[in-house]
């Protein structure tokens, strides 16, 4: 296979992706398509992101995303 183009870090503020979103300032936005039912969507979930961006779980938030099916998908509880 070819090799990967290097494309460098984001600029500060560019979501990645529909669910992902990372501030100038260095925290973390996630957006949640659903409601927190007791699956951990918005403690384990953001856990791991944190983990894996190596970000203090300090900066990591997680807001509810717009109803939107076209982006983010089927939405319910």
């Amino acid at each position: 296979p070819a090799p990967r183009k290097r494309r460098g870090a984001p600029a500060p503020g560019t979501p990645l992706g529909d669910f992902v979103a990372i501030g100038p300032d260095g925290s973390v936005r996630l957006f949640a398509k659903n409601p927190d039912m007791g699956q951990g969507s918005k403690t384990l979930l953001p856990m791991l992101i944190a983990e894996e961006l190596d970000v203090d779980w300090a900066n990591v938030f997680v807001e509810f995303a717009a109803v939107d099916a076209k982006r983010f998908g089927p939405q319910f509880a």
